[in-house]
């Protein structure tokens, strides 16, 4: 894709605006689950960090790794990256600024307030990319319409299949429409489903109630039309008749053609499920799922995790911490930190292994003591206070 003389002079805009999709993601329960249930199963184990043993550099005392979980907590990275990842599994996007380029300031943008991309002045011809190219984001008018620059900005672009600068995410299958020839365009299936559920709810409020039928035995024909115009003016739902035949009977009247549309709804749930990307929401409301389908599912819904677990930990090690450690005079190519998902595996300890670490001078005896305090002995351990008594 090149751009435009119009793109270079206002920016690239998405295809989809992100308030959009925002008005998706909060105004469809389904959807809104789909995505929290992938975040959740992304971040919602918590990481842990690992450094390179042989460097041993240490600032205030501190060495890199230590440094790094200090930041974390104060930034507060776990809730962050909980937020962020929901942006990214919906939108394909979430953005970070580092208020004043301070990368310890850091705020989530929100994403309904991103209007478009900057690019660089002195792009012509070349070819847009989402990695480089950019030289601001630009706020939506609600936000303040601010620019700002692309330095202080820290990109978290999931699936860039359209090379404009922004990522996509499960909210875009749903609220694209489709061209299908002749000029036509397919709705897209945010607004089918949208408009099949608000087809339902009609239908229920206008055959949910039932049909009433007053009879006034001997009522003139005047009369009657005098009382049917008062009992429709009552303030209730359904429809309403009058007669004065005694042995009038009221029959509710469907289409019949309406029953024929559960095969096509069941194949339009059924795609639009699958554009949510996980099986979660087909496995809770849908009958008849067996233990081993139901396990090959979340077995395919794992992949897409694991995929995004590396999306997340790769932007985190090179354009976060890469840069807080630079900061901080280590250097990060040699403190090498890693990010893992879930918690350090701790090791579990027999009582042979502690009393041989304790005869080898591994541990000293408090150290045993408490070690096996943690084995379930009933050790008492004496306090400094008690000791110097």
């Amino acid at each position: 894709m090149f751009l435009e003389p119009f793109q270079q002079q206002t920016g690239v805009i998405p295809k989809i605006t992100f308030e959009k999709m925002m008005e998706v993601y909060e105004g469809h329960p389904a959807v809104a689950s789909a995505i929290n249930f992938l975040a959740w199963q992304t971040t919602g184990m918590g990481f842990y960090t690992s450094q390179n043993d042989e460097y041993t550099e240490s600032k205030d005392g501190k060495l890199a790794k230590e440094y790094i979980d200090d930041w974390n907590e104060q930034v507060g990275l776990d809730e962050m990256l909980q937020i962020t990842t929901i942006y990214v599994v919906g939108f394909g996007n979430a953005f970070w600024h580092k208020i004043d380029g301070d990368i310890s300031n850091l705020q989530i943008i929100p994403i309904q307030a991103v209007e478009r991309l900057i690019p660089a002045e002195k792009l012509q011809t070349q070819r847009f990319t989402p990695w480089s190219q950019i030289q601001g984001l630009k706020l939506t008018s609600h936000y303040g319409g601010k620019i700002i620059p692309w330095d202080e900005i820290i990109h978290f672009c999931y699936k860039p299949v359209r090379m404009d600068g922004f990522g996509t995410g499960i909210l875009h299958k749903l609220c694209t429409r489709m061209l299908v020839g002749d000029g036509e365009i397919r709705y897209s299936y945010a607004e089918i489903i949208g408009k099949i559920e608000d087809s339902i709810m009609k239908q229920f409020e206008k055959f949910g109630a039932p049909n009433e039928l007053w009879i006034f035995p001997g009522l003139t024909d005047a009369k009657l039309r005098e009382y049917h115009g008062k009992i429709q003016s009552l303030p209730r739902t359904g429809a309403r008749f009058t007669t004065n035949i005694e042995k009038a009977c009221v029959k509710q009247i469907l289409a019949e053609r309406a029953r024929g549309f559960d095969a096509y709804l069941e194949t339009l749930y059924n795609v639009f499920y699958l554009a949510l990307e996980t099986p979660l929401p087909k496995l809770f409301t849908t009958p008849g799922f067996t233990e081993a389908s139901a396990k090959a599912a979340i077995e395919v819904a794992e992949r897409k995790v694991q995929a995004l677990q590396r999306f997340l930990k790769r932007i985190i090690e090179r354009k976060v911490w890469s840069e807080v450690l630079r900061k901080a005079g280590y250097d990060p190519g040699q403190a090498s930190i890693r990010l893992y998902w879930g918690m350090p595996n701790k090791p579990e300890f027999q009582i042979k292994d502690v009393l041989e670490a304790y005869n080898l001078g591994v541990v000293n005896r408090e150290e045993a003591r408490k070690i096996l305090l943690e084995l379930g002995w009933p050790i008492q351990i004496q306090t400094k206070t008690e000791v110097s008594e």
